[in-house]
């Protein structure tokens, strides 16, 4: 019985691990981090609020939601992670950044939660992001 279990743990485990989509899912290191965002704007939803954030060279960051609201922090690429500091409540946030497939996706180290975003070059914040924001492809 331990033995059958184990071997199909084990079967689960390659399976997972030799999935296309799995293959295809990079984590960045912090120079990667800095090279892909610098100079570009992401495009994605925070739950289901659409948003755009530019990511300045000089590690300025400037976020505009759907409804127009405004932020401005700062970023910043470190070892294997993307952090970023908002005006509004000074806190420092770091997660981890994959690529996948023409997306971004980041994800929280404590949660795991994943946000996903699709980046052009340039500094073009939308308030009309259901073109822009659109992850399906």
């Amino acid at each position: 019985m331990v033995r059958s279990f184990t071997s199909l743990a084990l079967f689960a485990l390659a399976i997972v691990f030799t999935h296309p989509a799995a293959a295809e899912r990079l984590k960045l290191s912090g120079s990667e981090i800095k090279q892909l965002l610098s100079d570009k704007t992401a495009y994605g939803y925070r739950g289901d609020t659409a948003y755009s954030v530019y990511f300045a060279p000089d590690g300025t960051m400037v976020e505009q939601e759907k409804d127009g609201k405004r932020r401005i922090g700062h970023w910043v690429a470190k070892q294997t992670e993307h952090c970023v500091t908002w005006q509004d409540d000074g806190a420092e946030s770091c997660m981890a950044l994959y690529r996948d497939r023409g997306q971004i996706i980041w994800v929280d180290p404590t949660t795991g939660a994943m946000n996903l975003a699709k980046l052009k070059s340039g500094k073009n914040l939308s308030t009309d992001l259901t073109q822009s924001a659109d992850l399906s492809q």
